[in-house]
């Protein structure tokens, strides 16, 4: 075990700045010191090449063994979608004979074959999120598909071409399939209430509010303990009861007819609902020009798919706001529980400078 890179993980994984910031920040914050931690001499500009000249473009980094092109690396922002980019990446490694590519984010790190035959995805070998996975397992996978001494020993492709054929990998999805569906289930992200709430108004023509879908899944959850059978059948156990991650607000019943309270500076914000939340929040924050220190940062992602503020009422994906606030030029998605809503503003706040305090329900 790297134990240098685990600690390397650890730490990338906790830092939030990295979902909100330039792709120079994703390269000298998370790329340079993985490859570093893997053996790589990063100022040599022989072994570890920056803005590598592919024709008419460029590729963020080339890793070089034995005087060859042996990895190619493109480097994203976070809130930019890695997928609208395999193409080129691709297209570069294959003409120039690069074994292995990488798209990444910093966090997320996509793994090809670029030589292979298939379309691009069939080419992805393996992916790692630094924020998702066991860190034990990602600091395996980089150590073995992307150290220095992996490469030019050859034993990162004839791996790489092993799993991409092996039983194993589609044992191992079996396998992980139980975890990821109780991850939903007991922290239900808001790409799964927005696609359950797309369904539900295609049946009855309603729209449902994300409180109402969190709560109709976390009963759903607390009556129904066992997975489908697709599902059980693939794996030797599965938790039997539903335990809440600490540190969550629990859900609440009937909370659009409640409210919430909290604290920030030293304004006191009462509201019933999570627009009036966020609309409180987004006016103190730009009437006292706390936004300054964010605007950087703007748009500001909640993940690979939403933002959580914008000055175009748009996500990443092109899709509009579902339901958006506006002050002062800024739009914020309020379509969300008030468990998201709450963590995703106090996340944002930092940000600006600020601290949320004495959160409760009123």
């Amino acid at each position: 075990m790297n134990e240098n890179l685990k600690n390397l993980l650890i730490r990338l994984s906790k830092d939030h700045t990295l979902l909100n910031s330039v792709e120079e920040v994703a390269k000298q914050g998370a790329v340079l010191p993985v490859l570093s931690s893997l053996g790589w001499d990063c100022f040599n500009m022989q072994e570890v090449t920056p803005e590598f000249s592919v024709g008419n473009g460029r590729i963020d980094y080339c890793l070089r063994t034995n005087k060859k092109n042996a990895v190619f690396i493109e480097v994203k922002r976070a809130s930019v979608e890695l997928d609208r980019h395999e193409k080129q990446l691709l297209e570069y490694s294959f003409t120039h004979g690069v074994e292995i590519a990488i798209l990444t984010n910093g966090l997320t790190w996509w793994f090809y074959l670029p030589l292979v035959a298939g379309d691009w995805q069939q080419r992805k070998f393996i992916s790692i999120d630094i924020r998702q996975q066991k860190l034990e397992t990602a600091t395996d996978h980089f150590q073995e598909f992307l150290s220095k001494t992996s490469i030019t020993e050859g034993t990162a492709v004839k791996s790489a071409k092993a799993v991409r054929k092996s039983r194993e990998k589609n044992k191992l999805i079996k396998q992980t399939l139980p975890e990821a569906w109780e991850q939903l289930l007991g922290e239900p992200d808001e790409f799964l209430l927005e696609i359950l709430a797309d369904k539900v108004e295609s049946i009855c023509g309603y729209n449902p509010d994300p409180e109402t879908l969190t709560k109709f899944i976390y009963e759903f959850k607390s009556t129904n303990t066992s997975l489908p059978q697709t599902l059980t059948a693939s794996a030797n156990t599965f938790p039997q009861q539903s335990v809440e991650p600490a540190g969550r607000m629990p859900a609440r019943p009937s909370t659009r007819q409640r409210g919430i309270s909290i604290v920030i500076g030293k304004e006191t914000i009462n509201a019933t609902t999570v627009g009036d939340l966020y609309l409180q929040a987004l006016k103190y924050i730009c009437d006292n020009n706390y936004i300054t220190n964010a605007e950087e940062q703007i748009p500001y992602a909640t993940s690979a798919r939403r933002f959580l503020i914008s000055r175009k009422p748009v996500h990443q994906r092109g899709n509009e706001f579902r339901v958006p606030i506006e002050y002062n030029g800024f739009y914020m998605e309020t379509h969300k529980s008030y468990e998201s809503a709450l963590k995703q503003l106090e996340d944002f706040l930092k940000v600006c400078g600020l601290k949320m305090k004495n959160t409760s329900y009123i």
